[in-house]
């Protein structure tokens, strides 16, 4: 009888690690939780911002990282108590 060799098809599979962060805000702790997250997973995704979408790029001082998000203000009302809302994806 004659086997067949099945090839390991995981050894050429890169795994994909993704974080998930609730960052209520953009803070310098939080921004340097975030370049830790980035040092260790392939796409970060942070939820509560509190960004307007101009000021998405402060999430990371790291040229080689690609901020993409939306905010979750109108900047065309005046914010009042706390900022809300906004997400982004890092990588």
């Amino acid at each position: 009888m004659k086997t067949k060799r099945i090839m390991d098809r995981t050894s050429n599979v890169h795994r994909l690690k993704l974080a998930s962060y609730n960052s209520r805000g953009s803070a310098l702790d939080h921004r340097i939780y975030i370049k830790r997250l980035l040092a260790d997973y392939d796409l970060v995704l942070v939820q509560e911002t509190w960004l307007f979408d101009w000021e998405l790029h402060k999430l990371s001082d790291d040229e080689n990282v690609t901020v993409i998000g939306v905010s979750g203000m109108d900047p065309q009302k005046p914010v009042l108590g706390r900022p809300y809302g906004g997400c982004a994806l890092l990588f």
